[in-house]
């Protein structure tokens, strides 16, 4: 059955892309945000140093619990809406090479970057087709590009390009 959204069923693959559209945008907004609001300086000093953040007066542990609560909701719901997509569930949606792959995805585009994140997963989605030829090897290739990236690129794509083409402290 088609998914039901404000009295409107999603029942396309053009319907299902704006809804994909407008929820990585509003990702996107909350991430960029939540890191300038007052919670995610707290975050930003307590990912510096756990003891200098309790020192200047941060709960490090009602922090930690309240984006790890943030985390899984926002989790759940992206993964309620594939389940919905998909129409069925199985543990393949999330088998080690996923997990693997969605990590390298961060990692390429960059851990503290928001935009680098999407960067991440725009180049690791279309990947992929590239790799067809290594027939079974992808999962050495992924690797590859990540080890290659942690070497060359230790911030990841977009903080490295921002700081060599023009975002310069």
């Amino acid at each position: 059955s088609a998914f039901g959204l404000l009295g409107f069923e999603l029942s396309g693959d053009k319907y299902w892309y704006w809804v994909m559209a407008l929820l990585l945008s509003v990702s996107v907004w909350a991430s960029l945000s939540l890191i300038d609001s007052p919670f995610g300086r707290a975050l930003q000093a307590l990912h510096g140093s756990e003891v200098a953040s309790r020192v200047v007066g941060v709960d490090v542990a009602r922090y930690k619990v309240a984006i790890f609560v943030l985390s899984a909701v926002i989790a759940s719901m992206m993964g309620s809406i594939t389940a919905h997509y998909v129409g069925f569930v199985t543990p393949n949606l999330a088998d080690f090479f996923h997990s693997l792959e969605l990590v390298t995805m961060v990692v390429i585009g960059g851990m503290a970057s928001v935009y680098g994140s999407v960067v991440g997963a725009v180049l690791l989605t279309a990947l992929p087709q590239a790799l067809t030829s290594f027939e079974g090897w992808e999962t050495v290739a992924f690797g590859t590009i990540l080890m290659l990236c942690m070497i060359f690129m230790p911030k990841g794509l977009v903080p490295t390009l921002a700081v060599r083409f023009g975002k310069r402290e």
